[in-house]
């Protein structure tokens, strides 16, 4: 009798306080990088002016092609968003090469961010820090803003395995229920590439919403309803090579040729502080001529707007 009883009821009560938490802990254990292929971060943002309904922004971040420079592997980043602005009908702006990279030192535990034209890469993630550590200078962090460690300890991820989790003090609506964390191979939960700061009081902000690797989530927030993980279609149907800008890079005083676009597709020119410095409507199927005013040298942000497919590409013209 006591046998059975030993068997049946007191083992499996063993196995779950004592098998399976040495589980989670020694997954938690093993460092587990980004995803190298296939990802797609998707960032919810729910304070947008004049929004009515929130979320009224996502950003959308997936790893594009692995690529060779300065004699390190990066991986391409492509950023897209859809915009709701009631009573208009949803925006699309589609995923476009960013000119950034991102690069894994999984040795170290750390990820880099980098600008194609700048000098430099610029850590975005550390997941080797301990408890009591202030986040380090970075591209989405800064020891002025005293963000610092809480606690370290795991967390079960939608994949089903256990992620290192670190707490920060960077707290969100200013109740400690909506603490913010890094998860390591994931990033911030306050969303991805969005600066870590202390915000507590803060009326707003943004969530990470969740990461997808192919069609499985690797990690959705209970804050969000998982279908957000799915690019909208009209993302999906816009290649970024289907517009081009020719030449490459431009002189000085040489018209720009916007390929790909049709007729009625709208193009506007902006310089790199966003301020707008012309715009066309596209009457030639197929190709648009943009002579571009005032044409000094420089970078120049060229915002194409798709008018069948509701959908905006961005590119960046050079001019020498």
């Amino acid at each position: 009798m006591l046998y059975n009883i030993f068997f049946h009821e007191i083992f499996p009560l063993f196995l779950t306080l004592f098998v399976f938490p040495f589980e989670a802990f020694s997954q938690s254990t093993i460092y587990h990088p980004f995803p190298d292929s296939g990802a797609m971060w998707t960032t919810a943002d729910i304070e947008v002016p004049g929004c009515i309904i929130n979320p009224c922004e996502y950003e959308y971040y997936t790893v594009g092609v692995d690529t060779l420079f300065e004699n390190l592997h990066y991986h391409k980043l492509l950023e897209g968003s859809l915009q709701f602005n009631p009573p208009n009908e949803p925006v699309y702006n589609a995923p476009h090469f960013t000119y950034h990279l991102l690069r894994e030192d999984t040795l170290n535990k750390k990820v880099y961010f980098r600008d194609v034209f700048g000098d430099n890469d610029d850590l975005l993630y550390d997941f080797d820090l301990q408890i009591g550590d202030t986040l380090p200078d970075g591209y989405i962090s800064s020891k002025a803003q005293q963000v610092y460690v809480l606690g370290i300890d795991s967390v079960l991820i939608a994949d089903g395995s256990y992620r290192k989790q670190f707490k920060l003090n960077s707290v969100l609506y200013g109740t400690i229920h909506d603490s913010l964390t890094l998860i390591e191979g994931i990033g911030y939960t306050g969303g991805f590439l969005k600066t870590i700061i202390q915000m507590a009081g803060f009326e707003g902000g943004s969530h990470l919403a969740c990461l997808n690797q192919g069609e499985s989530s690797i990690y959705y927030s209970p804050y969000f309803d998982p279908s957000t993980c799915s690019l909208p279609s009209g993302l999906k149907e816009v290649s970024e090579q289907q517009i081009k800008i020719l030449p490459v890079p431009v002189k000085t005083g040489e018209p720009v040729y916007v390929t790909g676009v049709k007729t009625q597709d709208d193009i506007y020119l902006f310089d790199v502080l966003g301020r707008s410095l012309q715009s066309e409507r596209s009457r030639n199927y197929d190709q648009t001529i943009l002579f571009l005013k005032p044409g000094s040298p420089g970078v120049y942000i060229c915002r194409i707007w798709l008018n069948n497919q509701k959908v905006f590409v961005i590119k960046k013209i050079i001019i020498q």
